[in-house]
């Protein structure tokens, strides 16, 4: 679908695996899209846990959040290469981790 409507970049969301991660995958390695494949997983807020602490994923960036959690996307358009900040949050609202990416960063050549 992504090459078949010609797009530039994507940041996939997705859930109901119930751990969240973030996960990058070269463009190549998809059917040669020609650009990073980032995707963003978050659980419902109410189901963590899955998975294993020790699982290993060799796209994933960092680690997997495990406890329940949620995913919160705000974007930067002030900048000159606008930021997307992908954070996920447990259920109190505190921060599991943060990733920024520049929107150049979802393109082949990188700016």
């Amino acid at each position: 679908m992504l090459r078949k409507t010609g797009a530039e970049g994507a940041l996939i969301l997705s859930g109901d695996r119930h751990p969240a991660e973030l996960s990058r995958l070269d463009g190549d390695a998809v059917n040669g899209i020609g650009f990073p494949l980032y995707d963003l997983t978050s659980s419902s807020l109410n189901r963590g846990g899955g998975g294993s602490p020790n699982e290993t994923i060799c796209h994933r960036i960092g680690r997997n959040i495990r406890h329940n959690n949620f995913a919160k996307i705000t974007i930067d358009w002030a900048a000159d290469d606008p930021v997307i900040s992908l954070q996920v949050l447990d259920d109190t609202g505190m921060s599991a981790f943060r990733y920024d990416i520049r929107l150049s960063d979802l393109r082949y050549p990188r700016k």
